[in-house]
């Protein structure tokens, strides 16, 4: 038996965070400056599974098709990327770069998103339309960055930790396969599409499911590619020493995380069409991770119970949103953290 140490002194607040991919750990670094002591828990590798598996866009893809709530996080998430990887000099470690977004299609009201948001919309000659300030991030290297954030700060993370939650009247307790717990003052579940398998007999309060996204990637010269482009309903994202990613499928295949040749050949046809001049160079990596979907495709952010918190259901843009999702956490929990 483990006896698990608490993440701060007796008089802190203690949180236990069910879930260490990146929402999980944005949430533990805010609710740290919240004064809370944080201890998180994760099921196998800490941001192992979708946090692992993302494009790292920080934007959501078409963003002019999804509701003005998912822009602000995204938009407000993709700030505090730069923020906070800035403080802690790791910028280069996570992959952060700013390589713009080239939309070939469906960009007629993306004049008018553009003037909502507040981001540099350009038409362009050739009818696509460019968004010269969006950012990305390199998962899975962003999120051990992020991992490395939350430890300098106090967190207390626990891999190979898989966690349930139970209700005693409306007081969650936390449950674990091996060793002992401390007692927690607040459970927030932040596990993704595993969300309501967490939760158990609350899994029906939440609309979270997995939905599967297979990518692959090429092997093309460094600089050959410079802007993430998104067309056909598919994209490509170039990374810095060459490697280009395509992404991704959409399959409701329940928690199948396997790899289809099916999903490589179509995914291979359409990274081509983006960019024909993919077709001179192989394909080296082919993966694939289960999304948290929801009917919204936004996340569900919030109380549950007395002392049960949720973080989930971030959909397509977990990575971009997860920061500012953290944030609007903390913020939600801060009166019950210094009460």
């Amino acid at each position: 038996m483990i006896a698990l140490s608490r993440s701060s002194s007796d008089k802190a607040p203690r949180v236990a965070i069910v879930g260490g991919g990146l929402v999980g750990l944005w949430s533990a670094i805010e609710l740290r400056r919240k004064g809370a002591g944080v201890d998180v828990y994760d099921a196998g590798h800490v941001a192992g599974r979708a946090s692992w598996a993302g494009g790292g866009i920080l934007c959501p893809l078409w963003p002019w098709d999804y509701s003005d709530r998912i822009t602000t996080l995204s938009l407000r998430g993709a700030q505090l990327w730069r923020d906070e990887l800035s403080d802690a000099g790791c910028e280069g470690q996570a992959g952060l770069l700013k390589s713009g977004m080239r939309v070939l299609d469906q960009h007629a009201p993306a004049e008018q998103w553009g003037h909502r948001s507040g981001m540099d919309v350009r038409a362009q000659a050739d009818g696509s339309v460019l968004l010269p300030d969006v950012w990305q991030v390199r998962t899975p290297r962003a999120a051990r960055s992020v991992a490395d954030i939350a430890v300098s700060k106090g967190v207390h993370i626990y891999p190979d930790h898989a966690a349930q939650v139970e209700l005693r009247g409306d007081h969650a307790t936390l449950q674990i396969s091996e060793g002992r717990l401390p007692e927690y003052d607040h459970v927030v579940v932040c596990a993704g599409a595993w969300a309501a398998a967490v939760l158990g007999d609350l899994a029906d309060i939440i609309d979270v499911e997995p939905v599967r996204g297979q990518m692959i990637a090429f092997a093309a010269p460094p600089g050959e590619f410079h802007e993430i482009t998104l067309g056909g309903g598919a994209y490509v994202i170039p990374r810095s020493d060459g490697l280009v990613l395509c992404g991704s499928t959409m399959e409701y295949v329940g928690f199948d995380s396997s790899t289809t040749e099916a999903g490589r050949v179509a995914l291979q046809q359409l990274a081509v069409r983006i960019q024909p001049t993919l077709t001179n160079y192989p394909v080296v990596e082919h993966w694939a991770g289960l999304r948290p979907g929801s009917s919204t495709g936004e996340p569900r952010i919030g109380q549950l119970s007395d002392n049960l918190w949720i973080n989930a259901g971030h959909h397509r843009n977990g990575v971009a949103m997860a920061p500012a999702a953290a944030a609007e956490l903390a913020q939600a929990m801060s009166g019950v953290l210094t009460s």
